[in-house]
């Protein structure tokens, strides 16, 4: 058996406190910025909220 370790470089990480990813104000924001700039953001659960990591430098400035 073979395993992978797949290395990726983030251009930073953004932690939404309090929310969930079925809150309707975050569920707005990911539409909104898809809608801009494209992309699939990474969304996890954070340890205080909703974490979304970004892949592009340009992401982070919106």
């Amino acid at each position: 058996m073979v395993k992978r370790c797949k290395e990726e470089e983030f251009a930073g990480v953004l932690e939404f406190a309090g929310c969930s990813q079925e809150d309707p104000m975050f569920k707005r924001w990911v539409a909104e910025h898809r809608a801009q700039n494209g992309g699939n953001p990474r969304v996890s659960k954070g340890a205080i909220g909703v974490r979304v990591m970004f892949g592009k430098e340009a992401d982070m400035t919106f």
